[in-house]
């Protein structure tokens, strides 16, 4: 398998072990929130992967983003204790594998709460950007 699809399976399974289980809008996946109920939506953000060595090593670095949105009437503490969650979770194992590849968590930033809406159900929103590093 690519790199590429190693580094999403590993990311992938880890987020798939939260505590609460939260529905999840996979990627590629025909998905529709139910109402009143908190989402994440993970996205693999590749940037151009580059030789890092004589010996033919690659690196590849991303960011592995997942948005969080949480109807309204939950509030903004449910939105943070879901970034939270999501924080703790990547941050108590910065290695993942997959496929013989080891995704190397850098560093985890948190983005900005947004109030939306989306078929007249109002959420609050924010993200979690993962920064990741692995070496081929």
């Amino acid at each position: 398998m690519s790199v590429y699809t190693n580094l999403q399976i590993a990311l992938e399974t880890k987020l798939n072990t939260i505590t609460g289980s939260p529905s999840i809008a996979w990627p590629n996946t025909e998905f529709k929130p139910s109402h009143g109920t908190l989402y994440l939506e993970p996205m693999l953000l590749p940037i151009l992967s580059t030789l890092e060595t004589l010996n033919d090593y690659q690196r590849y670095e991303g960011i592995y983003q997942i948005n969080v949105s949480v109807p309204v009437e939950k509030g903004t503490a449910t939105l943070n204790l879901w970034l939270d969650r999501i924080n703790d979770l990547f941050i108590s194992d910065r290695r993942l594998t997959a496929g013989g590849d080891t995704v190397f968590i850098q560093a985890i930033e948190r983005g900005p709460t947004q109030r939306d809406s989306e078929n007249d159900i109002e959420y609050y929103r924010s993200n979690i950007d993962i920064a990741f590093i692995v070496y081929t």
